[in-house]
């Protein structure tokens, strides 16, 4: 675990909304509620063979012949026909182990899957075509919309069993190219006043 910001009530942060992608790019739509199996935002409890273990992280336990999924909830619904990125770091995965993710925006298909088989950074590319959005979760007066991840397909290497898999910093952005990490703006005002965020990658 390493801390990567400090962020202080003083400091002169800029977390205001802004709706103009395309004069700044790279925005995370994603809060950092990266939750284990289909849990809701802020319940961390052990779930769908991962665990949670900081903001915009989780682990994948001990490897078995079973489900592995988690959800990410973004702070938007996604767009009909817009394009998107989806990446996140990777440590700890063993040469020849693979994850196939494919996303759901709720309950619905979106059509493509996210590929973990490497350290490092790892992102999906797609366009959202006409799927049903109709779960909306209210946390802290805000609404968060869910992507389930579920791979039950996966390739595991030997030895997996004896080392957890971290996927940390997700980022979902518009436009088809990732970008360095930040968190969403909402998150930054969100954690202003903490001591530390301490953040896993």
């Amino acid at each position: 675990m390493a801390v990567l910001s400090k962020i202080k009530a003083s400091d002169n942060v800029d977390y205001n909304i802004r709706d103009d992608y395309s004069t700044w790019g790279g925005r995370n739509l994603l809060s950092s509620y990266v939750m284990p199996g289909s849990n809701n935002p802020g319940n961390t409890a052990t779930a769908g063979r991962c665990s949670y273990i900081g903001p915009y992280a989780i682990k994948i336990l001990a490897a078995e012949n079973a489900d592995t999924y988690f959800s990410l909830w973004s702070l938007y619904a996604l767009e009909d026909d817009q394009v998107y990125t989806l990446s996140c770091e990777v440590s700890n995965l063993i040469n020849g182990t693979v994850y196939n993710f494919p996303l759901y925006a709720q309950n619905n298909p979106i059509g493509v899957t996210l590929t973990i088989n490497k350290n490092g950074l790892n992102y999906i590319t797609f366009t959202k075509t006409s799927v049903t959005d109709n779960t909306i979760v209210y946390v802290d007066n805000r609404s968060y919309h869910k992507i389930f991840m579920d791979d039950s397909s996966r390739t595991i290497a030997n030895g997996q069993s004896t080392n957890g898999v971290t996927l940390s910093k997700f980022k979902l952005e518009k436009g088809n190219k990732p970008t360095d990490w930040s968190p969403a703006p909402e998150d930054i005002a969100k954690f202003i006043g903490d001591e530390t965020i301490e953040l896993y990658g």
